[in-house]
């Protein structure tokens, strides 16, 4: 990630599991470890960079009393959490919009959930998927939100309709927002999503542990690659 450090860009590399006691950040051209950030820990897709300021990690919240996980949110200057964002499941898989505003994370459940990373508060939440959700990505504009499954699905979401779409009432269970583009669908879990803007025709490329990776245009989802 390119990180600002006491004013000066420095791309430097973070590495967490779940069951470390610490998170070492290594120089991204000299392989050096720079220092270790105590007690950060995170499940696989659960640690992104908010626009070189923060570091932030998915998590079970630490107090004891409090039932459901959290998003702990690093200073990198000071290497010490700053806040965290309560929620009532565990959330696996995050993502930071480019500019910092909006960090989305994803749960076992197939619920995905929008912070405003300025004050935590949480803007929304949806049923994204039937399964749990198992990497989450944005566009490289923040207009979309791309979603993976441990079941193979792939949805693509635009930021504008998942914000204008209406809030259940306390009564009604979370609603399953109809997703913006057809869904892509592999055999086995989505470890990765990556879109590509640049060019004639927005490309969406995702890769699953069914050993493929599918290409695809972004505005239909229509296959037009496969790797194996």
């Amino acid at each position: 990630m390119d990180q600002r450090m006491d004013g000066e860009d420095e791309v430097v590399l973070v590495v967490c599991g779940e069951e470390c006691d610490a998170a070492p950040m290594f120089d991204i051209n000299t392989g050096e470890e720079i220092l270790r950030i105590y007690d950060c820990l995170a499940p696989p897709s659960g640690l992104a960079c908010v626009a070189g300021c923060l570091l932030a990690t998915s998590r079970p919240d630490k107090d004891p009393l409090v039932f459901g996980g959290a998003i702990y949110f690093w200073d990198l200057n000071k290497i010490q959490v700053t806040s965290k964002s309560c929620i009532g499941e565990a959330i696996g898989p995050i993502t930071c919009s480019k500019d910092g505003i909006y960090l989305v994370g994803g749960a076992h459940s197939g619920n995905a959930y929008i912070w405003e990373v300025a004050s935590g508060a949480l803007l929304k939440c949806w049923r994204a998927h039937k399964n749990a959700i198992s990497c989450l990505s944005f566009s490289q504009d923040s207009s979309l939100i791309i979603s993976g499954s441990e079941e193979g699905t792939v949805h693509v979401w635009c930021m504008i309709s998942l914000f204008q779409a209406e809030e259940p009432q306390p009564h009604e269970a979370i609603k399953y927002c109809p997703n913006f583009y057809n869904s892509i669908e592999h055999e086995a879990s989505i470890t990765g999503i990556l879109t590509i803007l640049g060019g004639p025709c927005p490309m969406l490329i995702t890769s699953s542990l069914d050993s493929s990776c599918k290409v695809c245009p972004l505005q239909d989802a229509i296959l037009c690659a496969l790797q194996t």
